[in-house]
């Protein structure tokens, strides 16, 4: 069993309290996780059915990230969710997203941040750690998302002094 399956199965497990507010009420959503620099792809097919399976199955959507920032995440060094956020859609950040599903994309930005909140905690029980050093950046500051569901944003930000958080035109490029 390679790595990312390792850990993308681990996840799993330790997610299992958490099912109800990540798996859709509606058809099942496929989330691919691709390690770019090793090449290895897992999917995560969320219905009446959960599972991990090897490979690039048939995904509605994909997370992309570096084999590095996946261990980092399972340690509890960095928060996948502060990784992931930006203040702009043209950033770069060390997670990245792709959406296939067009149709389905309001669906699966929800199960994208349900993942974010629950699935990529390592742990059964799902503790947000509030560290400056976990922080990520967007919006003129340093923020780790706690909660973004159901049109609710709720986060912790550092400000330092001099940054400004939500210049004049700026808007978030989450849907």
């Amino acid at each position: 069993m390679n790595e990312l399956l390792s850990i993308m199965n681990m996840l799993l497990k330790e997610v299992l309290l958490y099912l109800d507010l990540i798996k859709t009420n509606k058809d099942e959503i496929r989330v691919s996780v691709e390690l770019l620099d090793t090449g290895e792809v897992a999917t995560l097919t969320l219905g009446d059915k959960i599972e991990v399976v090897n490979g690039f199955v048939n995904p509605d959507c994909k997370i992309i990230m570096k084999r590095q920032v996946l261990k980092s995440i399972v340690e509890g060094r960095v928060d996948a969710f502060a990784l992931a956020g930006r203040g702009r859609a043209d950033e770069v950040r060390p997670i990245e997203f792709e959406i296939y599903n067009k149709e389905r994309s309001k669906e699966i930005w929800e199960t994208v941040r349900a993942l974010l909140t629950y699935f990529f905690i390592p742990g059964r029980i799902k503790v947000r750690n509030l560290r400056p050093e976990l922080a990520g950046y967007a919006h003129g500051a340093h923020p780790i998302p706690i909660l973004y569901w159901n049109g609710l944003r709720f986060a912790w930000y550092i400000v330092k002094a001099g940054e400004v958080i939500n210049k004049e035109k700026t808007k978030d490029p989450w849907p």
